[in-house]
This record gives C-alpha cells, sequence and structure tokens, in this order.
C-alpha cells in the first residue's frame, strides 16, 4: 500500500467515526491533501472549542502545543503497527486553565504535558492512550475531574517523578491501567509525588529494578490493583496517609512499608504475577511486551472490583495498540480506478 493511500484511508476512518463533530484534520508529512492543516498550531488557534483535531501519523513532530480552548485531539496510539509505521509525536504540551474539558487521546508525548498556566481551575480533563515523558502542572490552584488512563510513561529524565500533582485544591484524579517505567536503564526513575491527596492509584504496573521505588512521594491517596515488578511498591520518601490495597508485588512484602498511617489490606507478597510476557527482570517497557495477566495467575480476579490485577483489569483494560480506535491493517484499492466511476475497496481493522 502507498504512504498516500494509507493516509487517505485514516483520514476517511477518522472522519467517519467523528462525523457528528465539528472534525480538522492535520497532516505535516508534505503532500497533505487539500483543506488539511499542516500546522497543528495553527489548526489549534483556527478551532472552536468542542472541536475534535485528527492527527495523522508522520516520521516528523507536530512540535510544542499550546491546548488554549477544550479541544479532543486525537492521534492513531502509541504502537499502531500498520502500513505507514509512525505516530502522532510532539513536543511540550500545555493544557492552560481555559481548557477544561481538553482531551488527549493516542499521542506520543516526546516532552513535558503541563497542566495549567496560571492561576485558576482546570476540570475535567482526560489523558489516555499515549505514550508521555512525564506529567506536572505549573501556576494552578484547583485540579479536579481528571482521568489518566491507559498510557506508557516512561520518564528520560533522571530523577524526574513520573507525575506530580500537588496542586493546592485537587479531588478524583484517578491514574488507571497505565504501564510506569524508565525510558532506558541510564535514568534514574522517580515515580510520582503526590502531596495534596485526592488521587487513586488503580490498576496500574510499575516497572522497574529492586533499588527502585514505584512513588516518589504519596499523601491522602488510595492504591488499589495494581502490580508492582520488582521494582518496590513503597515511596521513596516516607508517604502519609495512604491505603495499599489488593495489589501484588513479586520481590516485596507490603509490610516493608514505612511511613504515616500506612494502611494494607489483601495485599500478595513476593509472588510472580505470571504476565503472558513480561519478565520479571524488565527495567524499560517496550512494545513486543505483553503484561496481561496468563490465565491461573494469582492476581487474576483478585481486584476489588473482582477483575485482575494490573492493566487488564478494571472497567477499561490497556490496549496493547495504544489507541481506542481500530487499527487498520490492511487497505485495498484497484490498481487502477477511472475517474468518475465507482471502485470497490478492501479493508481490514483490528478492534479495539
Amino acid at each position: 500500500m502507498s504512504a498516500m493511500k494509507a493516509k487517505l484511508i485514516l483520514i476517511l476512518f477518522f472522519s467517519s467515526l467523528y462525523a457528528s463533530a465539528t472534525v480538522i484534520t492535520v497532516d505535516n508529512n508534505g503532500n497533505a491533501p487539500s483543506g488539511v492543516y499542516t500546522s497543528l498550531s495553527t489548526a489549534i488557534g483556527d478551532a472552536t472549542a468542542g472541536d475534535t483535531l485528527l492527527i495523522i501519523p508522520s516520521s516528523s513532530s507536530y512540535g510544542n502545543i499550546t491546548v488554549s480552548k477544550a479541544l479532543t485531539i486525537i492521534g492513531v496510539g502509541f504502537n499502531p503497527d500498520m502500513e505507514i509505521p509512525f505516530t502522532s509525536q510532539m513536543g511540550n504540551i500545555v493544557i492552560q486553565t481555559v481548557a477544561s474539558g481538553t482531551k488527549l487521546i493516542g499521542l506520543e508525548i516526546t516532552g513535558v504535558l503541563t497542566l495549567g498556566n496560571t492561576s485558576g481551575s482546570l476540570t475535567n480533563i482526560v489523558i489516555e492512550n499515549n505514550r508521555i515523558n512525564y506529567i506536572t502542572h505549573t501556576g494552578i490552584n484547583s485540579l479536579t475531574n481528571v482521568l489518566i488512563r491507559q498510557n506508557v510513561i516512561q520518564v528520560a529524565s533522571t530523577f524526574t517523578p513520573t507525575i506530580t500533582l500537588n496542586v493546592t485544591n485537587q479531588a478524583n484524579i484517578i491514574v488507571s491501567n497505565n504501564i510506569f517505567s524508565s525510558l532506558s536503564n541510564s535514568v534514574n526513575y522517580r515515580g510520582p509525588y503526590v502531596l495534596s491527596g485526592g488521587v487513586t492509584f488503580d490498576h496500574n504496573v510499575h516497572i522497574g529494578g529492586s533499588s527502585m521505588f514505584a512513588y516518589f512521594q504519596l499523601v491522602n491517596c488510595l492504591v488499589t490493583n495494581n502490580i508492582y515488578v520488582t521494582i518496590n511498591p513503597s515511596s521513596q520518601q516516607n508517604s502519609t496517609n495512604v491505603f495499599y490495597k489488593n495489589n501484588l508485588s513479586n520481590g516485596f512484602a507490603f509490610s516493608s512499608i514505612t511511613g504515616i498511617n500506612i494502611s494494607l489490606d489483601s495485599n500478595i507478597d513476593t509472588t510472580d504475577p505470571t504476565f503472558v510476557n513480561l519478565p520479571l527482570n524488565t527495567i524499560t517497557y517496550n512494545y513486543t511486551l505483553d503484561p496481561n495477566l496468563n490465565g491461573g495467575s494469582a492476581g487474576e480476579n483478585a481486584g476489588t472490583d473482582g477483575t485482575n490485577l494490573g492493566v487488564d483489569g478494571g472497567t477499561s483494560p490497556f490496549k496493547l495498540s495504544g489507541s481506542v480506535l481500530p487499527v487498520v491493517r490492511r487497505f485495498d484499492l484497484p490498481s487502477n480506478i477511472i475517474e468518475g466511476t465507482d471502485a470497490n475497496a478492501s479493508i481490514e481493522v483490528t478492534g479495539n
């Protein structure tokens, strides 16, 4: 299949799925069809709150962007496995306080994802199915109703927390069905950092070495249904008011977790979770690995909700393709199409 054919089917397929909304397509590959934006920043500037921006995968980054209104920005996922083996890649992303209601889906974010920019409130944010370097915030004094799920979060910078959530007023922040790991063995890993509470870590898989900690520091957090692969489930700095329930660790006993008012219930100590394909010595997650549980695993149906522990449990299991959309596996057109006549096309997709 030619690159032009592959891009054409992506545009048509995405647009059909979002036909009920105003859809803006962005393609920086250099041969974009007429009427398609080539600059993501320009597309954001021209968009109206509530619009959907579809980002065509590319070998080039779409650069740094600032989201200044409520938009849905959707890419092909972090592991598309399709005819064009590229992602919808961008650098730093800032979601401003005027952009409450924004959704980021299926992107590769190689820089920093920053929530907020000035004092004020940010709410109703969805961050899902992305590959992310790390997430932080600045300026804001209220952060509520945030869903961070089904992402691969791999920090590339030494001693930088994968997620920093220390807003003065924050509540109802759900971090679920994500994979946390270092980007490489040379990075000194630092896990999520939460001092203001209001965060639930649920159905995640944390990967690392025995000298690493899954968290940097937690205050007033709920930690449920997670799996810790060799990495210590404790925090690097003493935490306060943390409830660990129905988690599994292959390398550590949860009773060794120190801090103030650490509560433990129904956790599984020093037990191999038996993944489909995720060796226990893995430091860096890659897309050839499969973090789903094998049948008969100690984590099978062991969650607080009766589903599997880790990323294949809960209400929104992790997607190996990193896409909420069906993945196009094959698209066939006749070799010769006569203008003004009908032609048969064959499309093969794998559902997500």
